[in-house]
């Protein structure tokens, strides 16, 4: 009881006790935030409301900028761009032009070649091997044969009908070969190899003359044998009569075991030209010349 007494508090020296009045400013400060973002909340809401403000109208103490007029006035330029004017598209008045009808392509039955009188069905060796620059088309070979051609020996191609006319070009057509035409004499020369004359045909054409031979071989024949053979032939057809032109086919013999057909053109006309033959007269044989055309192989199909 006496230390009771004596000492009226515990506590240490220096400490005070709290206050309760701590937490009751703590409760005023929250409700005051809380009051014044409930004012701001409803100053946003009140503005949103009325839009923006407006602005008030100039007076006689707000100064007035100048505008564009003025400038103009007084003979400036304003400084703003001004915006290019509008151009509106002019109609177009022009037709539309239409193009051109492609025309229909042309069909042929037979080929020619322009420096060459024979014409040959297309899938003919020679036909196929005629450049494109030189191929002449014909729809039949009634026209081929009034043009001047003649069939090919080798395709056969459909002859015309022998009432069809014939006219005699005297316009030779450019010619151009490989090796340059050989002037021979005529004379009947002796060949070491065997031959056989299988076809002669004698055409006549307004007073032109002009013999066509075949010539059957049993194997090719080099140039020097070609020509040599040719100058027999030739000999032979001048003792006969007079001609302008003799134009000669030369051919190998064909077995079953052997195929393969060599084959060899030999013109003799003037200048080597056959269709030039009409240029002189019969008997005439100055110009003339032999000229071998085209000589290769080709495989018969069985």
């Amino acid at each position: 009881m006496t230390n009771y007494l004596n000492n009226k508090s515990r506590r240490a020296a220096g400490s005070k006790r709290p206050s309760g009045n701590t937490g009751l400013n703590i409760l005023m400060f929250v409700a005051a935030a809380i009051l014044i973002m409930g004012l701001v909340i409803a100053y946003e809401k009140g503005s949103r409301k009325r839009g923006p403000a407006e602005q008030p109208e100039p007076d006689g103490s707000v100064e007035v900028l100048p505008t564009d007029e003025d400038y103009t006035k007084r003979g400036l330029r304003p400084n703003t761009t001004p915006e290019p004017p509008v151009v509106e598209p002019t109609p177009n008045t022009q037709p539309t032009p239409t193009p051109d009808p492609i025309p229909p392509m042309p069909t042929y039955k037979f080929i020619g070649r322009s420096d060459w009188n024979r014409y040959h069905r297309p899938e003919c060796k020679y036909a196929q091997r005629t450049p494109e620059d030189k191929r002449v088309y014909f729809a039949s070979a009634e026209e081929a044969w009034s043009k001047g051609y003649i069939p090919c020996k080798i395709c056969k191609p459909e002859a015309p009908n022998a009432e069809t006319p014939r006219p005699v070009s005297t316009t030779p057509r450019p010619v151009q070969r490989t090796e340059k035409p050989i002037s021979l004499p005529i004379e009947d020369v002796s060949v070491s190899f065997p031959y056989r004359v299988v076809e002669r045909d004698e055409i006549v054409e307004k007073a032109v003359i002009r013999i066509e031979i075949t010539a059957e071989v049993e194997k090719p024949l080099q140039k020097k044998d070609i020509l040599r053979l040719a100058q027999k032939l030739v000999a032979a057809e001048t003792r006969k009569k007079p001609i302008n032109a003799v134009s000669i086919i030369m051919q190998k013999k064909t077995t079953l075991r052997d195929s393969l057909k060599w084959v060899c053109w030999v013109d003799w006309a003037p200048y080597g030209n056959l269709v030039r033959a009409s240029e002189v007269t019969a008997g005439d044989y100055r110009t003339h010349q032999f000229d071998v055309f085209q000589h290769g192989t080709l495989r018969l199909k069985n």
